[in-house]
């Protein structure tokens, strides 16, 4: 997940308009949103290279700043979910979406 905020509106907005999201090949964007009011944004992305998410945001070093965090989905937390409340006690399975308490 890249959250972007505006260093330089100009150049900015003339990237957008000129290259989309700029994001290089082996990045698929999931979806992109701009915050209302705002000179921030989310930029979901999905690779399986973070190096190549830092090189396309260095593309953007002279018009936005941003922080890049792993995120996961759902279904990609469920397995850890079902280890931490095994552990906890709790009777879940892995396609159960409701923890119940064993007691």
């Amino acid at each position: 997940m890249i959250t972007w905020s505006v260093k330089d509106p100009k150049k900015s907005i003339n990237k957008f308009l000129q290259s989309g999201h700029g994001q290089k090949s082996g990045v698929k964007v999931i979806n992109s949103v701009h915050v209302v009011g705002t000179d921030k944004g989310y930029l979901l992305v999905e690779t399986d290279s973070p190096a190549i998410v830092h090189a396309s945001m260095l593309e953007w070093i002279d018009a936005l700043s941003g922080t890049v965090e792993m995120v996961l989905n759902d279904e990609q937390v469920k397995p850890a979910l079902t280890e931490v409340a095994k552990k906890l006690g709790s009777a879940v399975s892995h396609n159960d979406a409701i923890l119940r308490d064993s007691d």
